[in-house]
């Protein structure tokens, strides 16, 4: 038959930790007259001290010495129907022998006391359901230590002898047992003062738990390396480790048919706290947001403490503490070293109690932890989140009459500490008090805690929960002022360009901008909002377009929602990864080699641990622009007629020639697109046939936006590396490299498929507009072939721009220069521009 066990834990943090085998010392029982003064005051009593009764009283102890202290166990058991119960410890002193087996033999050196119990025991002969149960403290009798309970059908009397001859069976406590209490703790005994049954107790070392410990120093060392990841992360704790102790007592009611009727545990802690010196290194370019985030759990060290306790058959409680550690990694960004120092502590007036089978099962107070916390320390640029906690796992395993499995699990969870480091940029200041200095991270962290309580049955290792409660939860119990760290240039690891801006939408005005617009102040300043918008890329509140000649901006062709990298990134949308062979650092010791000059996509089983190579610097691409619909809008005007006076146009769509009336009058007839909602106009068609949250599978795919930034520049004719005069060597090179890998990106096959598929879309949208007949066109332009010739024109002379610019880059290196480079490295800067050739057609 499955055990009764019930397992209380307290734990600093998250999980619950294991029962660890402890060697079990065995309580004895304690004689009844150091504890129970009513059976000692009836010991002249003869009638009394043999009367069967309904219910039997009984007590373990870890010593027997009166008024000492001790650890102690108390049972009342209550008999079933027909059944009493005899206790031979009451008549000890009356009984000469006592010999256990089938036919119990108690022989009496006190005729009056025989004569007494030959009346009392009598009963059990009038009726054959009638039984009794002796409580054997004889030796031979079963377990000394147990005082086996042995069931009486019979009853046979000699009076030449004083014996009683005894029909019985050996049983177990859980068959005797109709219901039982059971209370564990420390009591003094001999103390008259005490109440038999003690409900409050004065606890003591003996059910003390110390958790008085000191952590190994590495607490975690995670490295992810894989063909396109390279990551780390390494905990370490200077000066760690926990102190204090938790005390327990409890009380237990149960019966034969309701199993668990009560059961109440609680604990108190006692100058408990941790403190965690913690250092964390950072290293890589990976980002886990929409992916399962790395971690790991593990035991740092186990506690010895003193064994156990058990009385066999009846009760065992067994104490063990684990210090665990875990840690989980959402994003590394770039390089750095992070340190603190916290110290947690847990009131001393705290206190738990858990009660099953009450309607408030949980009383709780206090457990809320009180942090002090060291200043946060940090050093070099990183764009990070990371999870950090250590846990002391105790636990007290309970085994009550060998009946089915019930654990109960109270967990405290403290200190859970958030880090996260945001680099980034700003031109007037990345921190107000540096306003000089425009690069920097701010980093933050918070310590949160959390009370949980977890009820289950356990059978053969399955849990069945039937009580899962949270207590509280404080994600940010303690929140530390933020460290804004700022730098006069650009720091290792950082991923913030010192170019163009990531966002093209708005960020130009039309027409673009000219080469003095490339000066770093300028081009810093459109750098901060992109970056801001880049973070969500979800464009709902992204500005609309508008045509230059629509002076009032009274016609806006309205961009549409797309899904950000770190959802697309999943492998379910079959989006490609385009991942660039170099970094996207500025730094200046960062090399590119002529093997690191390419853009290939990951492969389409690709796991989750290389998708995360997409970080929040990467960029939903749409392939085909969604400026390029208000760019061929644009040029298709300039096409108009000067509207006739007699066009069939309402005053307010006359803008533009009547372009507004083509692309903005109310569609009389629907228009099937991907998306749900049915587009209003024809610039809305077009726009609802680019890539969107609906056709983003199909159209769309991933780059980092330095690479999204540059193709930007490449098809709106401007430069494709701002001030790359003031760059160094290894900068100018890694700049030439991913310029290089724009124009691959564009040529892939992969990329090319995606963009013949959206040009497909967008002039099955243009044909219905050359055939219908209700919005105003000029009959001179035919929509499908001026978008084909207009298109043509648009992408190879981004190429030619793009050949043009890497041209004049690549002379603007001096021959010393390049002279410093490898053969191959050399080779590779000198034919940037050959390697930007465009692949026309696109099938």
């Amino acid at each position: 038959m499955s055990r009764f066990l019930l397992s209380f834990a307290i734990l600093w943090l998250v999980n619950i930790v294991s029962a660890v085998p402890n060697d079990l010392i065995d309580l004895h029982p304690v004689p009844r007259h150091l504890w129970d003064t009513a059976a000692f005051a009836k010991r002249d009593d003869a009638a009394g001290s043999v009367a069967l009764q309904d219910h039997g009283e009984f007590m373990w102890a870890s010593g027997k010495d009166a008024n000492t202290m001790v650890t102690a166990v108390s049972m009342v058991v209550y008999s079933k129907q027909d059944e009493k119960i005899l206790d031979l410890d009451k008549i000890a002193m009356v009984l000469e022998s006592v010999t256990c087996g089938e036919k119990m033999a108690l022989k009496f050196k006190n005729k009056l006391f025989y004569a007494a119990a030959k009346i009392a025991w009598n009963w059990v002969n009038f009726n054959d359901q009638r039984s009794f149960v002796v409580i054997a403290n004889w030796e031979g009798c079963g377990d000394p230590k147990a005082r086996d309970p042995w069931v009486v059908s019979n009853a046979a009397f000699d009076d030449k002898t004083a014996t009683v001859t005894l029909d019985s069976v050996k049983s177990t406590w859980q068959k005797i047992s109709n219901s039982y209490t059971m209370d564990f703790g420390d009591i003094m005994l001999g103390d008259s003062s005490k109440d038999k049954r003690w409900l409050d107790f004065d606890l003591s070392k003996a059910f003390t738990v110390d958790l008085s410990s000191q952590f190994p120093s590495e607490i975690a060392n995670w490295t992810l390396n894989t063909p396109y990841v390279d990551a780390h992360l390494a905990i370490t704790c200077d000066d760690c480790g926990t102190e204090g102790t938790v005390k327990f007592s409890g009380h237990i009611e149960g019966s034969v048919f309701g199993g668990l009727d009560k059961l109440e545990v609680s604990a108190t802690p006692h100058g408990v706290s941790a403190h965690v010196g913690v250092s964390l290194d950072f290293h890589g370019d990976v980002d886990f947001e929409g992916l399962p985030a790395p971690g790991d759990e593990f035991t740092l060290l186990e506690l010895p403490l003193p064994s156990g306790w058990r009385v066999p058959g009846v009760l065992t409680f067994g104490p063990n503490v684990k210090i665990n550690a875990g840690y989980t990694v959402e994003r590394i960004i770039g390089d750095a070293h992070v340190s603190t120092g916290i110290t947690a502590s847990i009131p001393d007036d705290s206190i738990a109690k858990v009660d099953l089978a009450s309607k408030k099962k949980v009383d709780i107070s206090g457990w809320k932890p009180e942090i002090e916390a060291d200043p946060l320390e940090a050093s070099v640029q990183i764009d990070a989140t990371a999870h950090l906690y250590t846990e002391v796992a105790v636990a007290a395993s309970i085994e009550v009459l060998d009946e089915n499995g019930v654990n109960v699990e109270i967990g405290i969870k403290v200190p859970d500490i958030t880090v996260t480091a945001s680099a980034g940029y700003n031109v007037e200041g990345f921190c107000k008090a540096e306003p000089e200095k425009p690069f920097g991270v701010k980093l933050d962290a918070k310590l949160g805690a959390s009370l949980g309580l977890q009820g289950y049955t356990e059978l053969k290792g399955d849990k069945d929960v039937f009580l899962d409660l949270t207590i509280f939860e404080t994600p940010a119990l303690y929140t530390f002022p933020q460290l804004c760290l700022a730098f006069g240039k650009q720091s290792p690891g950082a991923c913030v360009p010192q170019q163009h801006t990531f966002d093209p939408i708005d960020s130009y005005p039309p027409g673009g901008y000219d080469d003095s617009y490339d000066e770093e102040a300028d081009v810093s300043k459109r750098s901060v909002a992109s970056v801001k918008r880049d973070e969500t890329s979800a464009n709902d509140k992204r500005d609309p377009y508008y045509l230059d000649c629509d002076t009032k901006q009274e016609f806006s062709i309205r961009a549409q929602n797309y899904q950000k990298p770190s959802v697309l990134k999943k492998k379910s949308y079959g989006v490609p990864i385009m991942k660039p062979g170099m970094s996207c650092t500025e730094d200046e010791s960062e090399t590119c080699t002529a093997k690191q000059w390419t853009i290939e996509p990951l492969p389409e089983d690709a796991p989750d641990k290389d998708r995360a190579v997409v970080t929040k610097y990467w960029a939903s691409e749409h392939i085909y622009e969604g400026n390029w619909i208000r760019d061929f809008i644009a040029e298709v005007i300039k096409s108009y007629p000067e509207l006739p006076d007699d066009a069939d146009v309402e005053d307010d769509r006359k803008i533009c020639k009547g372009a507004v009336d083509t692309f903005g009058r109310a569609l009389t007839a629907k228009i099937d697109t991907p998306t749900p909602n049915d587009a209003a106009n024809y610039s809305e068609a077009l726009m609802q046939n680019i890539a969107t949250t609906w056709t983003s599978r199909e159209l769309m795919a991933l780059v980092p936006q330095i690479q999204n930034s540059m193709k930007f520049d490449m098809f709106q004719g401007h430069h494709l590396i701002g001030n790359f005069e003031k760059k160094t060597l290894n900068q100018k090179v890694c700049s030439l490299a991913r310029a290089v890998t724009v124009c691959q990106y564009m040529n892939h096959k992969d990329i090319r498929d995606r963009m013949v598929k959206t040009i497909g879309r967008i002039e099955e949208v243009l044909k219905k507009l050359d055939d219908d007949k209700e919005v105003y066109k000029p009959s001179n332009i035919k929509f499908v072939d001026a978008h084909q010739k207009w298109f043509k024109d648009v992408y190879q002379k981004g190429f030619e721009n793009a050949r043009t610019r890497l041209a004049s880059y690549v002379a603007s290196i001096s021959a010393t220069d390049l002279g410093k480079l490898d053969p191959d490295t050399k080779k590779a800067v000198e034919g940037a521009a050959s390697n930007c050739e465009v692949v026309w057609p696109l099938t």
